[in-house]
């Protein structure tokens, strides 16, 4: 297994001509699948050459793919040798507790790979099919083509991929819809009789969707048609500052609608955590108090470690000696967040 991990070639021959087998597990995983999440392409080879089974399964069922390893990992090469040996190109993980029928074509989408994602589309790879929490490699690229702005720059190929994917799979459902910014398609399909309010497989509405991914145009249409954001805690401000959504956030404050809940967290603290300087700027200019929620703002950009946040707070104001519930100061917060 320690060969496979580390690419080691010349000792994973000597270990397989000692009788080494390579179909033994390590728990969920076999010496292919180490190989291949590391995109050790010759080692792939060899291992093949010597009877491991790609599409082996575990006999309760549960397996961790060598083809989704190595679509993950952007290995092209490892990916090839694997469909040549006969592996299904809608290969999934299926390990206990895990995402189930997470496929490779879902992981090449979700890491920008466009090479892999085409060559399995051209080996058939179901774009269609959807694992344990309902995604699929359509609401993948999506979400991978409209990343918030504290997340990791993928690959520039990620709108490359949604383009790919929308040309082959064109049919869209509410979710997908709302998530890409269709407003046209969204109509079309309340108008169909689509419910406004139905939950996706994680139970989020369109106008959740719509919030998180900055679609200000969806979000009136939703509105509009009565849509609701029925989740426990947050507000529609929360979230879209949650996201870093300046856009949204702007929307949401023009057109009046508050951010007053007793029970969950404001879109001020929820933003300085994150560290949008711009959407903490903006909701400070706008009146929201430095010190809600007992100042929590300054905690929480304290515990994330963003001196600007902090250096924004502060001067509106903020408090640095306030309490929170475990009776810290931002200090001593940021303390702790330094020494984890």
């Amino acid at each position: 297994m320690f060969a496979c991990w580390e690419g080691h070639e010349t000792i994973a021959r000597l270990l397989l001509g000692a009788g080494a087998s390579p179909n033994r597990r390590a728990r969920w995983v076999t010496p292919l699948v180490l190989a291949a999440s590391r995109g050790h392409a010759p080692l792939v080879q060899v291992l093949l050459e010597h009877g491991a089974r790609p599409h082996m399964r575990h006999p309760k069922g549960d397996r961790f793919s060598a083809l989704v390893a190595a679509a993950g990992y952007g290995s092209i090469e490892c990916v090839r040798l694997l469909l040549d040996a006969g592996e299904s190109p809608n290969a999934a993980d299926v390990p206990a507790g895990n995402r189930d029928g997470f496929t490779a074509l879902m992981a090449a989408v979700g890491f920008g790979h466009i090479d892999i994602v085409r060559l399995l589309l051209s080996r058939g790879a179901d774009q269609t099919l959807r694992d344990s929490t309902g995604g699929c490699a359509l609401s993948t690229a999506i979400f991978a083509a409209n990343p918030t702005p504290g997340d990791k720059p993928w690959k520039a190929d990620r709108e490359e991929i949604l383009r790919l994917l929308l040309a082959t799979n064109p049919t869209l459902d509410l979710h997908q819809a709302t998530a890409l910014g269709d407003r046209e398609a969204v109509r079309k399909l309340l108008d169909a009789g689509v419910g406004v309010n139905a939950g996706d497989a994680n139970d989020r509405p369109a106008l959740w969707l719509a919030i998180a991914n900055d679609r200000t145009e969806v979000v009136e249409l939703l509105l509009e048609r009565g849509g609701r954001l029925h989740l426990s805690h947050w507000t529609m401000l929360a979230l879209a500052a949650d996201r870093g959504r300046i856009g949204m956030v702007t929307y949401l404050l023009d057109r009046g609608f508050s951010d007053i809940r007793s029970d969950g967290p404001s879109a001020l603290a929820v933003a300085a955590m994150g560290g949008y300087s711009d959407v903490v700027r903006l909701l400070l200019d706008r009146g929201v108090s430095a010190n809600a929620d007992s100042g929590s703002p300054l905690h929480r950009a304290a515990s994330g470690a963003h001196p600007s946040v902090l250096r924004l707070l502060l001067s509106h104001g903020g408090t640095p000696n306030l309490l929170d519930k475990d009776r810290n100061t931002a200090l001593i917060r940021a303390v702790h967040s330094y020494g984890s």
